[in-house]
């Protein structure tokens, strides 16, 4: 089958999916239902079974690369079940997760195990009483150990996601570009974007990338662009004597979606063509009610098709009549 393909020719082989609504965080901006305890998915969630007959078919339409997100993916017991899955499918190239660290002292190894690749860990400040405000967790020491423990398991990368905030962790941005001199870690700075839970603070919060990178050259110097991803949103510079590199990911100040190659599937297998999108498409149905493979992948090929010629050029966040998502957990942002 040939790949797909939107109403805009961009080459969609990329999918973020997310694994469940539920985090033990409390992160302002996001404010998922929280959980502390580790979740049996129920009936309506993608089970480990619907998820590796998913990939195959999606597989089989040019999907190459799957990020794990949430929520918080790592509360799922059956996470090291999920990833083996995905790990063993042919199809697929990149396996990554995304997570707030919590529970990566006691999991990296078996993650790593499992066949994960990479790992994108939400860290938004190096100072405790920051962490608490942000997080509503008293959990800034376990994440900083599972950190470290996941650079010992030996991770292909390790990204560390920093959502700039002005006036909560701004002050804090050279810290973090120190973090990138001492271990090998990509540090990604990105930017504040609003959802309905977040609107009216939006503009006080904003702190763009472009002020960001003019304070890290006041102490740093920064080695010219390195590794772009034409079909990424991140821009990576080496910081001159470091052992990482640091990232900026700018929606706002500098719009990356005309090089989107993503989809997204909520926990309840439905497909999100867009972070911002309001509605989704069910693809649980057919991956429950059609057993044979290629069956399945005719099936979920005609119904993407279809919806990829309604998928955006522009997330248009920029225009004030855009009512942003109630909040990214359900979506996996």
């Amino acid at each position: 089958m040939s790949g797909l393909v939107d109403g805009f020719g961009r080459k969609i082989d990329y999918v973020r999916l997310s694994l469940t609504d539920k985090c033990n965080f409390q992160c302002f901006y996001c404010r998922p239902i929280k959980s502390e305890r580790f979740l049996r998915p129920d009936q309506n969630d993608l089970q480990v079974k619907d998820i590796q007959k998913l990939f195959l078919a999606l597989g089989r339409l040019g999907i190459r690369k799957v990020k794990l997100t949430g929520g918080e993916p790592t509360l799922r017991r059956d996470i090291c079940k999920i990833i083996d899955v995905l790990s063993s499918n042919p199809y697929l190239t990149d396996l990554s997760l995304t997570t707030n660290g919590f529970f990566l002292n006691q999991l990296a190894p078996a993650l790593k195990s499992a066949g994960l690749q990479r790992l994108n860990i939400s860290l938004d400040s190096l100072k405790s009483e920051v962490f608490r405000f942000v997080t509503q967790t008293t959990a800034f020491e376990k994440v900083w150990q599972g950190i470290l423990r996941a650079i010992e398991v030996g991770f292909d990368a390790i990204k560390l996601n920093v959502v700039l905030m002005k006036g909560i962790n701004d002050h804090e941005i050279t810290d973090f570009v120190d973090l990138a001199l001492r271990y090998p870690l990509i540090v990604r700075f990105i930017e504040f974007m609003p959802t309905r839970r977040t609107q009216g603070d939006h503009k006080d919060t904003f702190f763009s990338n472009q002020q960001a990178i003019a304070k890290i050259q006041q102490k740093y110097k920064l080695v010219s662009e390195l590794y772009p991803h034409p079909t990424g949103p991140s821009r990576y510079y080496k910081v001159d004597g470091g052992r990482g590199r640091i990232g900026f990911i700018s929606p706002l100040s500098h719009n990356f979606c005309d090089k989107c190659n993503r989809m997204r599937i909520t926990a309840k297998g439905q497909l999100r063509l867009c972070l911002f999108s309001h509605e989704g498409i069910d693809l649980l149905g057919a991956i429950r009610q059609v057993s044979d493979d290629g069956q399945l992948a005719g099936q979920l090929e005609g119904i993407i098709r279809k919806s990829l010629r309604q998928k955006p050029l522009d997330h248009h966040l920029e225009k004030r009549d855009i009512i942003p998502i109630e909040s990214f957990v359900s979506i996996g942002g």
